[in-house]
This record gives C-alpha cells, structure tokens and sequence, in this order.
C-alpha cells in the first residue's frame, strides 16, 4: 500500500471531520489521531493490497472517525 500520494486525502478528512464536529478554532491533528487512521486503513484494508489498489474518500474518513479524534476534541 502507498501512502505517497494519501497525504491530501487524509488532510481533508481531518477537516471534513472537524467542520462536522463543528470544533472550534483551526485544524489541529495530534500524531496521535494521525497514527490511528493510519494504523486502522492499513490492518482493514491490507488484505485488499494490489497494484491498483487506490484509496477512496470513504475509507479515509472511516479512518479518521475510528481515530476518536472528533471526539477527542468535543
């Protein structure tokens, strides 16, 4: 799996997450949330590793919600 190019991605789901969440202030992402989303795509999605294996919008955000960090930040 590639992350090379994720990295937009990922960005937009933190921010889709916190104007759902409808926090307060700017865009703050602790490693620590950063690391869960990663670390959960990449135990779900493992098996589903192949040349054209491409990252969608859902999966990231499935990821950024398992990562607790809206929640967090409530």
């Amino acid at each position: 799996m590639r992350l090379t190019r994720e990295g937009n991605a990922l960005w937009e789901a933190f921010d889709d997450a916190h104007k759902r969440a409808q926090l307060l202030g700017e865009l703050e992402i602790p490693m620590k949330f950063f690391a869960r989303a990663v670390q959960h795509i990449m135990r779900e999605y493992a098996q589903h590793d192949c040349g054209n294996f491409a990252f969608s919008k859902a999966i990231w955000d499935g990821g950024v919600d398992e990562s607790g960090y809206a929640r967090a930040r409530k």
